[in-house]
């Protein structure tokens, strides 16, 4: 449900709500260790970095794309 909602938000222009939600949603994923939560973090990631784009913050986003990115490496979790 949330990519779907983060998904509305970026559809609507509402980049400032989107951009928060997104923020709750890395939030919430940090904490989560599961596997099968790895696509739909992956599509969230995807979606948080398009709010963040549309709002020109890509500079404050990027650290939390290359620490995503490590952990995906680590995890060997293709899909990330």
């Amino acid at each position: 449900m949330y990519d779907l909602l983060l998904m509305k938000l970026i559809d609507d222009g509402d980049y400032k709500n989107a951009k928060e939600f997104g923020d709750f949603i890395m939030a919430r994923l940090k904490n989560v260790n599961l596997r099968t939560l790895d696509h739909l973090g992956a599509k969230a990631m995807y979606f948080i970095a398009i709010a963040y784009e549309k709002q020109n913050l890509l500079p404050q986003i990027r650290p939390l794309m290359f620490e995503s990115f490590k952990t995906a490496c680590l995890r060997k979790d293709l899909i990330g």
